[in-house]
């Protein structure tokens, strides 16, 4: 009968122990296992036996989770728990950044002081200025150019004695020490996509040369033509404009390197007249190094001859012509070169023949522009030759005609661009070549110009050596200061 007892009780502890065996190992055993019934149990176990296997089973997971709780032991004797393996997202995840402590933490019971505001940045207003002259794009491809000019002179200091000049000739070379007014330019221009062009400009002029004092007067016209020019080729000027003779006297005032031009540009060139001008520029339609599109200009022109634009007592009319071949480069009307580098060769040619009132003039001139980097060299040389349209009998024929000779040679060199340039001249003229007199001269030039504003203000200092190549040489050289405002 024992025997029977104790087969049950093995029966019935015997698959209990087997579900504690199962928990240890895998606490995430499905339910549906531990409900099926054990594989060779005949009958299931009574109630009274299923609850003290149940009870058992508590004990030994109670004791499991208390060796797990359990610190590690820190004697010599243990064993070093193995480290756990981290998981890919630990391993792969960035270490956060460390917060910064709060200013008033770091100050403790105030606060930082805020900082200063940034400095407010006032806007040059030169800064995105376009160079002179001043210009304006209107409606319908027209461009309105506004010509505006004053140069202010000081001349600091003259040596030239006015009552022992020659006054025959020039007289005083130069203007009187002081402050004056040399020029003064106003007005306005404009042009059509290229093809019709304007300018309309007058002005006041303080002479140069003058044995007195310049009489007083008014607005002086200066400039005053319409232009078509529809294709690069060929185009016209009416209405009283630069005759086209020589490559000084066709530069504008405010684009010479020195304060004034030679005294062969001055003397011996027509200036404006009114009349018709034809002109245009020539060159390859593809782009080339040695030519460029405009590398060959012309201007033929016929005009009034003399007397301003008023006209002459005499009809008959002055004929001119220009030709100039630009290599490399093309070459424009401005001598200073502040804004300018590279290489370029200009050479030009030109002649005239006026009918006139008193003698018939016929002049020719040769020109010549290098520029290399920021060097550049020009010159020019013109003769003229008047022959009286009067009878001469009677007077000596040293003195029936007149033939001039003129040159100059000069360069420039900028320093420092838009800032600093300095120039030089040397320059003769011969007002009667077959006559020794005052109106031989040599003269000297060199200073320094400082531009500024894209060339809208521009200062020239400037000493001026004279030479008078015969018995009536008298000191006169002249230092003088210019400056020159311009729209």
């Amino acid at each position: 009968m024992h025997f029977w007892k104790l087969l049950i009780a093995l029966l019935v502890l015997t698959p209990a122990l087997a579900f504690a065996g199962d928990e240890e190992g895998d606490t995430t055993t499905d339910e549906t296992e531990a409900d099926e019934p054990a594989g060779d149990a005949e009958e299931a176990p009574a109630p009274a036996e299923e609850a003290e296997a149940v009870e058992e089973a508590d004990a030994v997971e109670e004791a499991d989770a208390v060796e797990e709780a359990a610190p590690e032991a820190t004697g010599a004797d243990a064993d070093p728990a193995p480290e756990p393996e981290p998981a890919p997202e630990a391993v792969e995840a960035a270490p956060a950044p460390k917060a910064e402590p709060a200013p008033e933490a770091i100050s403790g019971t105030f606060a930082p002081e805020p900082p200063d505001p940034a400095p407010v940045t006032r806007r040059n207003p030169f800064a995105d200025m376009p160079p002179a002259p001043l210009g304006f794009d209107l409606p319908g491809d027209f461009r309105l150019v506004l010509d505006g000019r004053i140069q202010v002179r000081a001349t600091l200091f003259d040596m030239d004695d006015v009552e022992s000049n020659d006054p025959v000739v020039y007289g005083d070379p130069n203007l009187r020490e002081g402050f004056s007014i040399r020029r003064a330019r106003i007005g306005v221009g404009g042009s059509w996509k290229g093809i019709l062009n304007f300018k309309l400009s007058g002005g006041w002029d303080n002479r140069y040369d003058a044995t007195e004092a310049s009489p007083a007067g008014g607005l002086l016209l200066h400039d005053a033509w319409f232009g078509l020019s529809p294709v690069d080729a060929f185009g016209f000027q009416l209405g009283q404009a630069y005759v086209p003779f020589g490559r000084q006297p066709l530069t504008s005032s405010a684009e010479l390197v020195l304060p004034e031009r030679s005294m062969t540009a001055t003397l011996m060139s027509p200036g404006r007249e009114p009349g018709l001008v034809l002109r245009g520029a020539l060159g390859p339609k593809e782009e080339s190094k040695a030519l460029p599109g405009d590398g060959f200009k012309y201007a033929v022109s016929i005009t009034n001859g003399g007397g301003g634009f008023q006209g002459d007592p005499d009809p008959r009319p002055r004929i001119a012509g220009r030709v100039q071949l630009d290599l490399f480069s093309s070459w424009d009307d401005a001598e200073s070169g502040y804004d300018q580098a590279g290489f370029g060769l200009s050479v030009g040619g030109s002649g005239y023949y006026n009918w006139g009132l008193e003698a018939n003039t016929f002049a020719f001139a040769g020109d010549f522009g290098v520029r290399v980097w920021r060097v550049t060299l020009q010159g020019e040389v013109m003769y003229a030759k008047a022959t009286p349209t009067f009878d001469i009998e009677g007077i000596p024929e040293l003195l029936s005609e007149r033939q001039v000779l003129g040159w100059y040679v000069q360069a420039s060199v900028v320093v420092v661009p838009d800032w600093l340039e300095i120039a030089g001249r040397v320059e003769g003229y011969d007002d009667n070549r077959v006559i020794n007199d005052a109106g031989d001269r040599l003269d000297i030039w060199g200073g320094v110009t400082l531009p500024l504003l894209d060339g809208r203000l521009k200062t020239q200092l400037f000493y001026v050596h004279r030479s008078e190549l015969d018995a009536h040489e008298t000191p006169n050289d002249t230092l003088m200061l210019q400056v020159q405002a311009r729209l």
